[in-house]
């Protein structure tokens, strides 16, 4: 099975909206983070019916947002 990068960027956008209330906006494959800024990086390995990698790079301001809805937070707190 293969999911396309299209399919990837639906799914990211629908789960991101549904449970964060956050429309992301995807850069792709190759997009780096203005020199100097601080970034998270996640990796999520999946292995079954299909093997591979899920890879999100996301700016400090995106993480803090994402943490304060998750935990109910001011963004500004959520370190």
């Amino acid at each position: 099975m293969h999911a396309s990068d299209e399919e990837i960027d639906l799914l990211m956008r629908t789960v991101l909206n549904t449970m964060l209330d956050v429309d992301p906006v995807l850069t792709g494959h190759d997009a780096s983070p203005p020199p100097g800024s601080r970034t998270l990086t996640a990796v999520v390995h999946i292995t079954g019916a299909v093997d591979g990698a899920v890879v999100l790079h996301v700016t400090d301001a995106f993480a803090r947002r994402v943490a304060g809805r998750m935990f109910n937070l001011d963004p500004a707190l959520a370190t």
